[in-house]
């Protein structure tokens, strides 16, 4: 069948009133986690290595890039968190812009919930 039904204790099928944001690294932080680890990984390496945060389904693209905005430093912070602890070899100062040149966003709308078992944190 093409379309089934959801059942009651799952939200399978259902559109989540969120926007999925992938947030994928650049060159610049590819180079970076080379100097840091002392990988030779190249941009392609990272294609799949990526991210994605949940965010409130906002009524406009532009509001829901705002929301990401207002998370850079966490986001961010989570990319470098995953190549080293040694918070020294880190950025010392992390902007808007550096995110910006660093990572590359994409926003996916709707997110259909496809899971056979009912949403949950953690």
């Amino acid at each position: 069948m093409f379309f089934r039904k959801p059942k009651a204790e799952s939200t399978y099928g259902e559109v989540i009133n969120r926007v999925a944001v992938i947030v994928r690294p650049k060159q610049p932080f590819v180079k970076w986690h080379n100097r840091v680890t002392g990988d030779k990984k190249k941009l392609i390496d990272f294609k799949h290595h990526s991210s994605t945060y949940l965010f409130a389904l906002e009524s406009s693209a532009s509001e829901a890039i705002k929301k990401v905005e207002a998370e850079y430093e966490f986001i961010f912070g989570h990319y470098l968190l995953q190549s080293t602890d040694d918070m020294a070899t880190w950025p010392q100062e992390i902007t808007l812009d550096m995110f910006k040149k660093w990572f590359d966003i994409e926003m996916s709308v709707p997110v259909i919930d496809l899971a056979k078992v009912k949403l949950k944190a953690g």
